[in-house]
């Protein structure tokens, strides 16, 4: 299991995604790019060379419940229990 925090997309920072069960990652918004946070798209743009099996999202903004439908992806919210 890997975490990621408040960060925007850094591909040197995220190495030690490579195969992880679950990456665990701060989503603010689905194409918003902000300078301090990981949106989606990106994270889909990139996710080939993440190389993780699961993707789990969280910190995400009140905009993003609507696209939860669109998500190719887990949402870790607060007291959900993820099996690994």
């Amino acid at each position: 299991m890997v975490p990621h925090g408040l960060l925007p997309y850094q591909p040197r920072a995220l190495r030690a995604v490579a195969g992880s069960t679950p990456f665990i990652c701060e989503d603010y918004f689905f194409d918003k790019k902000i300078k301090s946070h990981t949106d989606y798209a990106t994270l889909v743009r990139h996710r080939p060379e993440l190389g993780c099996r699961r993707l789990a999202l969280t910190h995400m903004a009140d905009v993003m419940p609507a696209m939860m439908q669109h998500l190719e992806a887990e949402t870790a919210e607060e007291g959900k229990r993820v099996v690994l």
